[in-house]
């Protein structure tokens, strides 16, 4: 009798704690329902677009994964009412800077380079080559283009890559620009990178460090020094390629960096390419002046400040946090997005082939589960034009997460990151059923 009892109880808190949480979940969906906007179509995000203020010099994109169309179709939607609406001068997103600075010759119509669209995405061949090699980014190439033709030379919205993954490229980049300035100083550069040129690859060159305790730290810094020492001059000379091969320059710096740095367990490798994604968008609107204005894309956890979620208990920073920082929170605009369900490209390993994967539907009681309960098929939530949604949505979420290597089997391990979502992001784009993107080529 006593056992049968205690059963009873056990069951009887059981059953407190399922209604307490449901209870919590529909707490939480019935805020989101009262401020969701639904969306019918891919313009209407235009909307959202007009809500933005004057003041945000930086607008920051996300996505939930990288092999997914409707997020690169709302953010070029989204993009592009930004560049001929707001007069914003520039979209960067999470690619290498030598390869995007060939779409960007491109949108500008710049003299030597490519002809076409497609020549000019086929510069981004690092792997995962379906990230910005797809019909998706092609068009958004095309209408840039477009927009660009009948607008005079400073007045062209232009394309970059803030990633610094190509650094064979970017010091090749320098080498090639430092000659054109000064042959002895080129020398000097060349020298000092054949520290990091010997090595084949990443692991090589780690696994060099291990062996030797010798690094290329102050080799790499000190082509940044050289550039910065003879800016005026070499500015005087060639400023748009002084520009490149210092933008290059500190591409290669940082890849070293980030490199080094997995030698030791920390934060330390991501965050040097975190700030070297914030560096390259401060840069960029520097270079295009006092009242520029930006677009960043690139995954959620870069561009959600980190600190509204559980990468602030590991040190972890990205853009979004950087930005707010440096800038301002009032000069940053973040975009979030996510999905429920559908299909998307990725590989099961880093640089393995790219796989068509079924996205589960999201896990319960998920910030992506409780979206997908609106009962919208797709809606955007502009939470910065409502103050008093931070007091109500204070409880962390899981928030999926689906990098360019993603198991679905493993949906309930990871692929979640707990958020905030208020504090992470000021507006959000929710899509129940996504499909994936449409790449330009087989792999």
């Amino acid at each position: 009798m006593r056992f049968l009892t205690l059963l009873l109880v056990i069951a009887g808190f059981i059953l407190s704690e399922q209604v307490s949480a449901q209870s919590v979940d529909q707490e939480y969906i019935d805020v989101l329902s009262e401020y969701a906007r639904e969306i019918s179509s891919e313009q209407d995000i235009y909307q959202l677009g007009e809500t933005i203020e004057d003041g945000r010099r930086l607008v920051l994109m996300g996505e939930a994964s990288h092999g997914t169309s409707e997020f690169y179709r709302y953010r070029a939607e989204l993009s592009k009412y930004l560049i001929e609406e707001k007069g914003f001068r520039f979209i960067a997103v999470e690619g290498d800077w030598p390869a995007a600075k060939r779409v960007n010759q491109y949108v500008k119509h710049r003299e030597g380079g490519p002809d076409t669209a497609e020549e000019a995405l086929e510069y981004f061949d690092r792997w995962p080559l379906w990230m910005w090699r797809n019909q998706e980014v092609l068009e958004l190439v095309e209408w840039m283009r477009d927009f660009n033709e009948d607008r005079p030379e400073e007045d062209r919205a232009g394309f970059y890559g803030v990633d610094m993954y190509d650094k064979d490229r970017a010091m090749e980049t320098v080498i090639r620009h430092a000659e054109g300035f000064d042959g002895e100083k080129a020398a000097e550069i060349q020298q000092a990178y054949e520290c990091l040129q010997a090595h084949h690859s990443p692991q090589a060159y780690i696994q060099s460090i291990q062996q030797t305790g010798s690094n290329c730290e102050s080799e790499m810094a000190g082509v940044v020094d050289l550039l910065e020492e003879h800016q005026q001059a070499w500015m005087d000379s060639d400023s748009v390629a002084y520009a490149d091969a210092y933008q290059s320059a500190w591409a290669a710096k940082r890849a070293e960096q980030h490199y080094r740095a997995n030698l030791q367990p920390g934060p330390d490798s991501w965050n040097y390419r975190a700030n070297h994604f914030y560096e390259t968008a401060e840069r960029l609107l520097q270079g295009y002046g006092e009242e520029s204005r930006g677009i960043v894309w690139a995954h959620n956890t870069h561009i959600g400040d980190a600190r509204a979620t559980d990468m602030q208990q590991q040190r972890m920073q990205n853009i979004g946090q950087l930005a707010r920082e440096n800038l301002g929170a009032d000069q940053v605009f973040a975009v979030g997005f996510s999905t429920y369900t559908g299909q998307v490209f990725a590989g099961l390993e880093w640089e393995g082939d790219r796989q068509l994967l079924d996205v589960p539907e999201a896990i319960s009681h998920s910030l992506d589960d409780l979206m997908e309960r609106v009962g919208y098929e797709a809606f955007f939530l502009p939470m910065h034009l409502h103050e008093g949604i931070a007091d109500q949505l204070t409880q962390p979420r899981g928030h999926r997460a689906m990098g360019v290597v993603y198991d679905p089997d493993q949906e309930t391990q990871q692929n979640y990151v707990n958020t905030v979502l208020p504090e992470r992001y000021d507006a959000f784009i929710f899509i129940r059923q996504t499909t994936h993107l449409d790449p330009l080529d087989d792999e």
